[in-house]
């Protein structure tokens, strides 16, 4: 896994496409590279409840070179033991997560669903992004309206409980 050339095909390869792409005439674009979407769309997939299956419609395949892949490493293998650990749908023994995050990641045999279901994460990721990002944009105020629902959308999900007051909470019985 993370040892070769990705290639996202069909829709997912037309969607990382446009998400890389220029959307105006001031050349503004929301990534700036492919990896950059891939590093995200795993976490942005799981944090959604968004996994897809490979898609095979499409107009081009899009493919990022392992070379490009080499510089987002760790990361990528962050993600993945995130997810692991963090999906109790696909498994609900902690110890079981922990050795799919930590222990069977060299292992084919063992690690196959899991490494599918990191891949069907991350297509699902990219289809949110793409969703909430470029949708049916067709002018510059669009896509930054796109992108000021996306990070109100995400903030109310998942910041709506943070405050000073709830932080600091936390941060005592971390202490304890």
């Amino acid at each position: 896994m993370f040892d070769k050339d990705i290639s996202l095909t069909g829709k997912h390869g037309d969607y990382m496409r446009r998400l890389v792409a220029e959307f105006d005439d001031k050349k503004n674009k929301f990534f700036r590279y492919a990896y950059d979407v891939y590093k995200c769309a795993a976490v942005i997939g799981f944090l959604y409840g968004r996994k897809a299956e490979k898609s095979t419609s499409g107009e081009k395949d899009y493919t990022i070179f392992l070379s490009q892949i080499n510089n987002i490493y760790d990361d990528l293998m962050f993600n993945y033991r995130l997810i692991m650990l963090l999906d109790e749908k696909h498994e609900s023994n902690f110890d079981e997560r922990l050795a799919k995050a930590f222990s069977y990641y060299g292992d084919d045999e063992k690690n196959k669903s899991d490494r599918e279901l990191f891949e069907r994460y991350t297509l699902g990721g990219i289809e949110v992004l793409y969703e909430k990002l470029i949708g049916n944009a067709s002018k510059q105020e669009d896509y930054l309206l796109n992108l000021m629902n996306f990070i109100q959308d995400f903030n109310q999900r998942y910041n709506s409980e943070v405050n000073g007051e709830n932080l600091i909470e936390l941060c005592r019985r971390m202490s304890e």
